[in-house]
């Protein structure tokens, strides 16, 4: 199905993903602890930078990352 796509990943640190996502009403968020959030992230993170084909470091601003991205997928 991803075959001749450009899949990107937009690599987090926990911590930041944590950040953002702390006070969430998502169900996942509300259901899970810190560490379960955390055991998931390391597992999903495996997966997607399996299946990506340019991984971008996301930690940074908007404009450098949106940049970034624009660089790697021409």
């Amino acid at each position: 199905a991803l075959k001749g796509c450009q899949v990107v990943y937009l690599d987090v640190p926990f911590e930041i993903c944590w950040k953002r996502i702390r006070f969430s009403d998502r169900p996942l968020v509300r259901s899970n602890s810190k560490k379960q959030l955390m055991e998931l992230y390391k597992k999903r993170v495996q997966i997607y930078k399996a299946i990506s084909t340019v991984q971008i470091k996301n930690h940074r601003d908007l404009k450098r990352t949106v940049t970034e991205i624009m660089e790697q997928c021409k």
